[in-house]
């Protein structure tokens, strides 16, 4: 799915985050001065390796963590494979010292020990930087979704919104609710609903289909790729309904690779939907729903 914007709370988790942009740089510059190097010589080059982490610094400070932490896991397996490579040059150099002086000898195995203490110093500063981003994800899971707010516009506002409503009193008692807000009755009579027949037919009387989402996959490399029409990315914090199981949904947040965070309306629970659940929900029916204008109710007669 497409990147998701960052939210407030995405702000308040990385206010006390365990990593930060200087930790990305460091781990830059760590490994472009690494030099692997045989006779004084660098024998393997770690500069893509190096460019790579500064990509994923970038992708940090988009808020991307799902992204930058896919890159850096990407960047530790690169470096083991250039350490791997070296390592094996060092111990054929090391098995033909016979041929080599006592000067010789100490000069090489001087050298390999600085490469490998380079190494290790660069491995603990990839550990630490690949922790950091799982503990900032686990922390962005656990916010809860904020309440929008009628002074600001959304945190998460999506990308492709629906056209606003007229302009209203903000105390008027006929003002049209909010894409974000459920109608007034909604929950209660959704609630009251005793089979999915019925509860779709009590979405349909408070709701207007704005889209049916439609997925299809793509590979993107050795990857498939989920990609939803008519948006690129679901719009995030708007209320969906999923005809297969006859349950409302409100988006929260949407990771990159596998997740997309929900908030179930009717039980007030938050949960971390896998992308591949989403798209099985995508093939039986999602509606992106808006709420309908104000104004008296088609009456409800249950099938």
């Amino acid at each position: 799915m497409s990147r998701q914007n960052p939210t407030s709370a995405d702000s308040a988790a990385r206010a006390n985050a365990p990593v930060d942009t200087a930790l990305f740089s460091q781990v830059e510059q760590l490994i472009q001065r690494v030099r692997l190097t045989q006779d004084e010589r660098v024998a393997v080059e770690t500069a893509g390796v190096a460019s790579e982490v500064h990509v994923a610094r970038k992708e940090f400070e988009m808020s991307h963590l799902d992204q930058a932490a896919r890159i850096i896991l990407r960047v530790t397996n690169s470096f083991d494979q250039c350490v791997t490579q070296w390592e094996n040059q060092a111990r054929r150099k090391e098995q033909q010292k016979q041929g080599m002086s006592m000067l010789q000898i100490r000069k090489m195995q001087a050298e390999n020990t600085g490469v490998r203490t380079r190494v290790q110093l660069v491995k603990a500063q990839l550990r630490k930087l690949r922790i950091g981003l799982d503990q900032m994800e686990k922390m962005a899971w656990s916010q809860p979704a904020e309440p929008p707010s009628a002074a600001a516009p959304d945190a998460a506002a999506p990308a492709v919104e629906a056209p606003p409503a007229e302009p209203v009193a903000a105390s008027s008692s006929s003002a049209a609710p909010r894409p974000s807000q459920l109608p007034a009755g909604f929950l209660e009579a959704y609630q009251a609903a005793c089979d999915p027949r019925e509860r779709t037919e009590v979405v349909r009387q408070y709701f207007e289909v704005e889209a049916e989402l439609t997925v299809e996959i793509r590979r993107d490399g050795d990857q498939d790729r989920a990609c939803f029409a008519p948006f690129a990315t679901p719009p995030l914090n708007r209320f969906y309904f999923l005809a297969g199981t006859a349950q409302i949904i409100r988006t929260r947040r949407a990771r990159i690779v596998d997740a997309v965070h929900v908030h179930y309306p009717d039980t007030g629970r938050n949960e971390r939907l896998a992308l591949k659940d989403f798209v099985r929900h995508v093939h039986r029916g999602v509606w992106l729903l808006r709420p309908r204008a104000p104004g008296p109710l088609p009456a409800h007669s249950p099938s």
